[in-house]
């Protein structure tokens, strides 16, 4: 009886905070449906009021901070990071929030100004916890007179869009830089940040199509596109080529595995089958020299993987190893081909020149325009991993003609890459 009480009471409270924000209630309703979601118990509340004094105080007073970003991904990250570098450079005074560990060990190796936030105080959607990071935050706004904008990941996710409108409700500008493919169009109509920048004309065309302001977009480009392209250089690491030596062998053809877990538009059955499907298929390829290697992405899980591991002896980059898991890239350039669903990774696999193929059991991400248009290989009923991989490694043509789809549809996708990415949002930035 308490527990229910105490789910009516903060679910009321959280709906009055969040009164015209439709996504957000939407998200307390389906949390509030499960017996393990957000209000299950009275203890829990307890627990999670402890919880009010774990927000790291920024030292107003040591200076006048001029741009707040708010990073919850390393994704985001690799975004934020080259503009960040730039406002400071330009002698702007930046701190970066963030409720991830990993966020706060990469911007302060970069010499970025930070504050972290515990990570209950906003995924598990308290209201009182809200509020008290709304008072912090209003202490920022309070001795920060030159404080211009908030720029932060994603407004569609329940971290950034909390932080998003607790500045709005201080009156300071916020900002969206895109750190990745907007599958669901659906949820563009929830978009609440003043600003978006985007990385081409289409996607500027699908967003104002879901009823945002044209103008305020600007078609950026992608700044950690241009950090690939024109300055990031993929030195030999030796961690992972001891690793793949050691674990996997050198005259293996790895084909990385990335799925970004159950989610947002993949289902818990969705994911768990797209994993069996690669058991299943997994003695043929490692008769045949191709050995799937798991990559997990910061939502997904090593218990997914339990049977994968166990059963069939499969492979999981460690996560809590930095030098193996922080960046994809150098795994892409190893790999002879990637594996994912709808995810980022895949983008990244093409910008490589490596060959993507998409898995989706239940068929959750058939609108996305490179499934839709076959842009890559999708493994089905009629066309098993295997096959797909054994025809590419076999046909040189076909190999190269995926390859010229890819490029062609990142064209579409991107404004052509030419390093001032970063260099545009800035200039907006402090105009």
């Amino acid at each position: 009886m308490i527990s229910k009480l105490q789910n009516i009471f903060s679910r009321s409270l959280l709906f009055k905070f969040f009164k015209n924000d439709f996504l957000i209630q939407k998200d307390i309703q389906r949390s509030d449906q499960s017996s393990t979601g957000l209000y299950n118990s009275f203890i829990y509340y307890v627990l999670l009021y402890k919880q009010f004094f774990s927000i790291q105080k920024i030292n107003y007073h040591k200076t006048q901070i001029d741009f707040v970003f708010f990073c919850s991904d390393e994704t985001q990250l690799k975004n934020q990071l080259p503009v960040i570098k730039l406002l400071i450079n330009k002698s702007y005074n930046v701190t970066l929030i963030t409720n991830k560990k990993r966020i706060l060990e990469l911007a302060n190796s970069n010499n970025i100004e930070t504050c972290y936030l515990s990570t209950n105080l906003l995924l598990k959607g308290n209201y009182f916890l809200i509020k008290t990071l709304e008072s912090q935050i209003s202490k920022i706004v309070k001795y920060n007179k030159n404080l211009k904008w908030i720029i932060i990941g994603n407004d569609l996710r329940w971290d950034d869009r909390i932080i998003c409108k607790a500045f709005q409700n201080k009156g300071i500008r916020t900002a969206v830089i895109n750190h990745g493919l907007n599958l669901i169009s659906e949820r563009l109509q929830y978009m609440i940040c003043d600003f978006y920048f985007a990385w081409s004309s289409s996607e500027k065309n699908r967003i104002i199509q879901s009823g945002y302001m044209k103008e305020n977009i600007l078609v950026s480009g992608s700044p950690a596109l241009d950090t690939i392209i024109f300055s990031e250089k993929f030195e030999e690491q030796s961690a992972i080529d001891c690793f793949i030596e050691q674990y996997i062998g050198k005259e293996k053809d790895i084909i990385l595995v990335t799925f970004s877990g159950p989610g947002g538009m993949i289902s818990e059955i969705n994911h768990k089958e797209c994993i069996q499907k690669i058991e299943s298929e997994f003695n043929l390829l490692t008769q045949h020299n191709f050995v799937p290697v798991v990559k997990l992405h910061p939502k997904d899980k090593i218990d997914h993987y339990k049977e994968f591991i166990e059963k069939k002896g499969g492979i999981v980059i460690p996560k809590n190893n930095p030098s193996l898991n922080s960046n994809i890239y150098p795994w892409l350039k190893r790999a002879f081909a990637l594996i994912s669903g709808p995810s980022g990774s895949i983008v990244d696999c093409m910008l490589l020149d490596k060959p993507a193929i998409y898995l989706d059991v239940q068929k959750e991400g058939i609108q996305i325009d490179f499934i839709k248009n076959k842009i890559i290989p999708a493994i089905s009923d009629d066309l098993s991993l295997f096959e797909i991989l054994q025809n590419l490694k076999n046909d040189k043509n076909l190999y190269r003609l995926q390859i010229e789809k890819q490029t062609a549809y990142l064209e579409t996708i991107f404004r052509r890459p030419d390093g001032h990415s970063a260099s545009r949002i800035v200039e907006l930035l402090i105009s």
